[in-house]
């Protein structure tokens, strides 16, 4: 079986919506693009989305903790029998589509980047906490684990801590006030 070309270039979007009821309606009112890396300049009212580059599908489940949303946008291969097909890992910021991907060559460990290519694919995705000193004011050691396709190997990249980490939790109503 071949994917037509068509199938290929097709646009997916992730999309990041305050009301629920609206996603369940087929609805995407109001909602705001947001850049790549920076994300928006402001919470929008209603969410926001992305579209992913031409050709990238979701196919992996979406995982979402802490104010912080994780997902592999997976490229089709002319054999759609294909264990592990290429995928790119992106990490947003919950509240306003920005990047908190670090760049895993960077090694000041400061540097975000928008996305993280994986040849190996991607099957498998979990935001995960690493402990540090309790009195660290620093937060969390957070990460994206990736599960590869090809091997079933994980592997962590580190993310930024989220703007709104240390403040209670809130609505999405509230985040940015």
């Amino acid at each position: 079986m071949k994917i037509s070309d068509d199938e290929r270039v097709a646009r997916a979007t992730m999309c990041a919506i305050a009301e629920p009821g609206d996603a369940l309606m087929g609805r995407m009112v109001g909602l705001v693009g947001a850049q790549k890396l920076t994300g928006l300049a402001a919470k929008p009212a209603n969410g926001w989305f992305e579209d992913l580059p031409a050709g990238q599908r979701i196919v992996t489940p979406t995982v979402a903790a802490v104010s912080v949303v994780a997902y592999v946008g997976t490229s089709a291969q002319q054999d759609p029998c294909l264990t592990g097909q290429p995928a790119t890992l992106y990490v947003r910021q919950f509240s306003d589509g920005s990047s908190l991907l670090l760049d895993p060559t960077d090694p000041t460990g400061k540097t975000i980047v928008a996305s993280i290519d994986s040849p190996e694919g991607g099957v498998g995705i979990e935001i995960v906490s690493f402990s540090q000193n309790a009195s660290s004011q620093t937060g969390p050691d957070l990460r994206v684990a990736v599960t590869l396709g090809t091997t079933g190997k994980v592997i962590f990249y580190k993310i930024k801590n989220p703007d709104n980490f240390f403040a209670h939790r809130m609505s999405w109503r509230l985040l940015g006030q």
